[in-house]
């Protein structure tokens, strides 16, 4: 499995938001293509199967987390590349991605190796902000938080090491005796947002852009 730390070049979430009503006025495209157990959603300022230039807007990536065949982090679309051009269209970027992933029966979640403070933020603003998406918590490899249910199962070193903002972090490779996981783990990754599937429950923003003829799958 190709891991790829996630990069985001801007602020994609907390920035100024374009809609669906911008995306019209502008006459954007957005293409989708669909592999399976990964996908690619690309923003562009006109058809990119016109005779003219196309120019690519913005672009966000996601593939199921894979360690073998076994059920691992429910299943969730890792988000391991995302980059806008033009701010504005981060969210609504993040958002199909989040549908598309929802309609296949799972989620989005954040880069499980390397998630950047800027990054962070993207999640922490999906965790706190946002009453049309819904959060499902994940366990850790240990099974420490739901002990016998292993399809929850997350890799989840990043957000052990990062810890929660002003406040705690825990360290799975340290003295467990003086640092139990319990409060202290469990603390950290009930309260990360990069511990999270999201899951898209608000109307569809993919059925309005079919409408409009701006959704093109390949």
């Amino acid at each position: 499995m190709k891991l790829l730390h996630e990069y985001i070049r801007e602020s994609l979430l907390t920035e100024a938001a374009f809609g669906l009503t911008d995306f019209r006025k502008r006459g954007y495209y957005v293409k989708v293509e669909d592999m399976g157990d990964s996908f690619a959603i690309t923003l562009y300022d006109t058809h990119p199967g016109s005779a003219g230039y196309a120019e690519q807007i913005g672009e966000i990536s996601a593939e199921t987390y894979d360690l073998g065949g076994a059920p691992t982090c429910m299943d969730s679309y890792m988000i391991n590349w995302s980059q806008v051009d033009e701010k504005g269209w981060g969210p609504l970027l993040y958002d199909l991605a989040m549908e598309l992933a929802t309609s296949k029966g799972s989620g989005i979640m954040s880069d499980r190796n390397n998630v950047s403070y800027k990054a962070q933020n993207v999640w922490r603003y999906y965790m706190a902000n946002r009453g049309n998406v819904e959060k499902v918590q994940m366990d850790d490899w240990d099974d420490n938080l739901t002990p016998g249910d292993r399809s929850d199962n997350c890799d989840q070193a990043s957000a052990y090491e990062r810890g929660i903002k002003g406040g705690t972090f825990w360290d799975p490779y340290g003295d467990m005796e003086e640092t139990p996981w319990d409060p202290y783990g469990k603390e950290v990754l009930l309260k990360s947002p990069t511990t999270k599937m999201y899951r898209w429950k608000g109307m569809s923003k993919i059925n309005a852009l079919k409408k409009m003829d701006r959704w093109i799958e390949e």
